[in-house]
């Protein structure tokens, strides 16, 4: 059984003359460990199947499954839960609290889940010297590097031990030198039996995967 699997799935957005369909009957399916890339022009569509793997947003027509579980119709608790139990997410924005320390960041998710507090920095410690940030935790975000954010970024979407990690655009804010720095750190999460989903328009990035999955207008075009 494929741990992620899609059949025939849309999207659309709005109703009647306004509508637009982002997605357009997309079949595929991910395994466990696998190093996938998602490449296409901005407005594919890509972005709106990330968020439909994380269970961030709903199809419209269609199956989505993970780990078995069909995720259409669950409740938004259900797929909260869900997502903070089996995914990490990293974005180009690195999306920060400003106010909160590193180490305060890293231990977020956790606490949503009910982790008492010593637990969780116990964890979040521990993620942070995997990512090579075991001296910054009291520093705030806007004390780092770019690409030290991005590292605080991976180790909060790491810190709950997830089945999967979605990186949306993780580069696009980063210098080359940099880039090569967090793909480097990417390549390592994944020889830990991660899966790890990278949607990206750089094709370098993309070539550094196992398989390249391309969306063209809504599409998919190389499975």
């Amino acid at each position: 059984m494929a741990l992620i699997e899609l059949s025939h799935v849309s999207k659309t957005y709005g109703k009647g003359e306004t509508a637009f369909r982002a997605l357009r009957d997309v079949t595929l399916s991910i395994d466990q460990a696998e190093k996938v890339a998602i490449i296409g022009r901005s407005g594919s569509g890509k972005s709106t199947l990330l968020h439909i793997l994380a269970g961030i947003d709903t199809v419209t027509d269609g199956s989505y499954c993970f780990m078995g579980q069909a995720m259409r119709g669950i409740s938004q608790n259900q797929a909260a839960d869900l997502r903070n139990t089996h995914f990490g997410i990293v974005v180009q924005q690195f999306a920060l609290i400003k106010e909160y320390t590193v180490v305060e960041n890293v231990e977020l998710p956790l606490l949503y889940r009910g982790v008492p507090k010593r637990q969780a920095r116990k964890k979040a410690l521990a993620m942070l010297e995997r990512v090579g940030l075991h001296r910054f935790e009291k520093r705030r975000p806007y004390e780092l590097s770019g690409g030290q954010q991005q590292r605080v970024g991976i180790a909060r979407a790491l810190v709950n031990e997830p089945e999967v990690l979605l990186a949306d655009e993780p580069t696009g804010a980063l210098d080359q030198t940099t880039a090569a720095e967090i793909l480097a750190l990417f390549d390592e999460i994944h020889r830990s039996g991660l899966c790890l989903i990278i949607v990206t328009h750089d094709l370098e990035v993309a070539h550094s995967c196992q398989r390249i999955i391309q969306i063209a207008d809504g599409q998919v075009v190389t499975p």
